[in-house]
């Protein structure tokens, strides 16, 4: 009976006679701040224009696949983004505060009778878009040093736009001034879903039982357009609508803790 009762008490607490670190489903929390960069896929329409800084933050689970193998899951809010030099090659029309919609043509969506148009030639952009990640990568460990356990991953994040914004350099087509336009709504612009591959590495350090910190690198490899092919208020110099392909490049940082 005393044998019994001791192995329902191990079950109950979701550890094995190894270790308490040993855990089958581990839950954590985690803030991951990085660098991202947007490679245009056409050097003679767009050019790369630096880094910008992101930020994601959110939860983390943890399954174990045995002693040093897991996948590792969790739900991310992002704040993302990037910067893109265009070369006199597109523009946009604008009206009372907004961008107008065009379609593949380069025709207006909406009837344009009566508005009072301004023409811009867009010379750079500043991307700035919300997603929510579902990341899933696979996760191998070292067995615990001292305090410590390092470890490897490789997966895929899969994250979805819940907002897009700009902020644009533009060159007045009529007076050919200069500017400035901030915080434009350009959600119909951003691709609605984007994947990306990471890899990384870092280390756990044991605080007490199971509970433990987590910090990490990872490199991350956009693989899919992040905005529109065909764009939905960009013109090109044949006045159709301008066709974009822009892939993310990034580096990040990962702190959390797993209990």
């Amino acid at each position: 009976m005393k044998k019994i009762c001791t192995f329902l008490a191990l079950v109950s607490f979701g550890v094995n006679t190894g270790s308490a670190q040993d855990k089958a489903i581990k839950f954590g929390l985690k803030i991951t701040p990085g660098v991202n960069i947007y490679i245009p896929d056409d050097p003679k329409d767009m050019a790369k224009d630096g880094g910008v800084l992101n930020f994601a933050w959110g939860g983390a689970v943890e399954f174990s696949l045995g002693e040093n193998v897991a996948i590792v899951t969790g739900l991310e809010v992002l704040t993302s983004g990037g910067k893109i030099q265009y070369l006199d090659t597109a523009g946009y029309a604008f009206s009372d505060g907004d961008v107008l919609e065009i379609n593949k043509d380069g025709s207006f969506t909406d009837d344009i009778s009566g508005l009072s148009l301004n023409y811009y030639l867009l010379n750079t952009r500043r991307f700035r878009a919300n997603y929510v990640n579902l990341p899933v990568a696979l996760k191998a460990k070292t067995n615990e040093i001292g305090y410590l356990t390092y470890f490897g991953q490789f997966g895929l994040t899969t994250s979805i736009n819940t907002r897009g914004r700009a902020n644009d350099n533009i060159t007045d087509m009529a007076t050919g001034n200069t500017l400035d336009q901030s915080d434009l709504s350009i959600d119909n612009e951003v691709a609605p879903v984007k994947f990306v591959l990471n890899v990384g590495g870092g280390a756990e350090y044991n605080l007490s039982g199971s509970t433990s910190l987590v910090l990490s690198a990872h490199y991350n490899h956009g693989f899919t357009n992040v905005i529109k092919g065909t764009s939905k208020h960009l013109i090109d110099k044949n006045g159709a609508a301008f066709e974009q392909k822009v892939f993310e490049r990034g580096f990040s940082l990962s702190a959390g803790i797993l209990f």
